[in-house]
């Protein structure tokens, strides 16, 4: 059986979706002109603008016009470039536009504002294992799990490139935790079977492939045909 192990960008709608505004985060309010400086007030501007920007981006966003979205991302980073949010935002539409060269800038500048940023973290990930570097791939995702150790995708990533390292324990293993973290779609059941299969549990591979199948995989479905129908 031929394995398609595949690690694609959700579509819009799915998996992640570009970051909300909070304004609380941004500190916008100020309390009295007379009790800050000049450089207080202005900065209090600054934020206030560029989260009103920030939002309008994600509207944009939301209506498919993405555009309108990234001029509205770039003006809110212009005023206050210290929102790691709008950096991720901005990626998610390069990434998804085809554009990883530039998606992976702006998830490193995300990187740089929120080191702990795991969505941005796992999208670096995902476009090296798109340019088949699977090493830098693999150890983008150990720093998604490093900061987000119940990121079910980020484990079924990393499963997915165990299996093709032929590491299939540690393969049943990462996509365990990607289904008990409620990341259990056709694929991952498709490449834990396949992991069980080459350790040489046909049964645990059979029921995998058997759920697969049920979800309507084309490969579950080929494999249960080829390995769990008796003859």
């Amino acid at each position: 059986m031929v394995t398609t192990a595949q690690i694609q960008l959700p579509p819009p709608g799915q998996g992640r979706e570009p970051e909300k505004p909070n304004p609380n985060q941004n500190g916008l309010s100020i309390k009295n002109p007379v009790e800050h400086s000049k450089k207080e007030i202005l900065e209090a501007n600054n934020k206030k603008r560029a989260y009103n920007l920030f939002k309008e981006g994600v509207k944009h966003y939301n209506d498919k016009l993405y555009d309108k979205a990234i001029a509205s991302f770039r003006e809110s980073a212009a005023v206050y470039p210290d929102n790691a949010k709008v950096y991720y935002n901005l990626g998610k539409i390069y990434q998804m536009q085809g554009d990883n060269n530039l998606a992976k800038s702006y998830y490193e500048d995300a990187i740089k504002y929120d080191p702990n940023d795991s969505a941005s973290l796992i999208s670096i990930g995902m476009i090296y294992f798109s340019k088949k570097n699977y090493p830098k791939a693999l150890e983008y995702y150990n720093k998604t799990l490093k900061v987000a150790p119940n990121y079910g995708m980020a484990f079924y990533n990393r499963g997915t490139i165990m299996g093709m390292n032929n590491q299939y324990d540690k393969a049943a293993e990462d996509l365990t935790n990607a289904i008990k973290l409620g990341f259990a779609t056709e694929k991952v059941y498709v490449n834990r079977g396949l992991a069980y299969f080459y350790l040489k549990n046909t049964d645990k591979a059979c029921k995998d492939w058997k759920k697969a199948a049920s979800m309507g995989s084309p490969d579950g479905q080929k494999a249960v045909k080829a390995y769990c129908t008796k003859k």
